[in-house]
């Protein structure tokens, strides 16, 4: 079989019977790639259909074809399922996805940019509790020698999330007393709790 570090192979013929001394060709495709010869192996065959013919001594012959099969590539695609939420944290992750390959999980598989540890299983790479960065993961299939890569960048926001407050005092003992909240930075679509002095749980304002 033909892979990605070997991109020819051999093929060996074997006949039985025929008369005398058995000569060996190819007769397809055209044209003739290799003439008539008395050994069975032909080296340096690429990928595609072949047909072979033995003739014998008396001119009797017998064709049969060979397909030599192309090299699957295999193939890494990588999936950002979450960017970092708080600024200098690590709760990015990824997903790669792995195909290509003629037996599930037959690869090995290197962090080649950015840190963190990656969890396989089967044809899925994943890369969690991640921070801010590039990440690069290169794989490679145990069988064929086919290398790939793909690359995934995790964000995060521009600026820590901050916060401040203004209040309003009560006037002349009425409810009128009133809190202005206002959050900036991490990741925007804020919401907004206030916990009253003795209540059993926040009141959650959108």
């Amino acid at each position: 079989a033909v892979t990605c570090t070997a991109t020819s192979t051999t093929v060996t013929v074997t006949a039985v019977n025929g008369v005398g001394t058995l000569q060996y060709e190819t007769i397809a495709p055209s044209p003739i790639i290799r003439a008539k010869q008395t050994g069975t192996s032909f080296a340096g065959l690429t990928p595609g259909t072949y047909t072979f013919r033995v003739t014998d001594a008396n001119g009797c012959y017998y064709t049969e074809s060979y397909t030599i099969d192309a090299v699957t590539p295999i193939a890494i695609a990588g999936n950002k399922t979450s960017d970092v939420l708080c600024k200098g944290g690590a709760t990015g992750s990824i997903t790669f996805t792995v195909s290509g390959v003629a037996t599930v999980g037959n690869y090995t598989y290197s962090l080649t940019a950015g840190t963190g540890s990656i969890v396989k299983s089967g044809n899925t790479l994943t890369l969690a509790n991640i921070a801010q960065g590039s990440y690069t993961v290169q794989v490679t299939d145990n069988a064929t020698g086919c290398i790939n890569s793909a690359i995934v960048v995790i964000n995060e926001p521009a600026a820590a999330l901050t916060f401040t407050s203004t209040a309003t005092n009560v006037n002349c003992n009425n409810d009128n007393a009133q809190i202005t909240a206002a959050a900036a930075g991490g990741t925007v679509n804020y919401s907004y709790a206030a916990v009253v002095a003795g209540a059993a749980a926040p009141t959650v304002y959108a």
